[in-house]
């Protein structure tokens, strides 16, 4: 499975589970967090 959606998918989850109060990324931060 190396599908580019997955990849950036997993990223993403990845990045909020890493830092789910803290994110240091404004890039994937469309909405602020509720």
């Amino acid at each position: 499975m190396t599908n580019p959606e997955g990849i950036i998918y997993a990223r993403t989850k990845a990045a909020i589970a890493a830092a789910p109060a803290k994110p240091r990324e404004p890039l994937r931060a469309p909405a602020p967090p509720a």
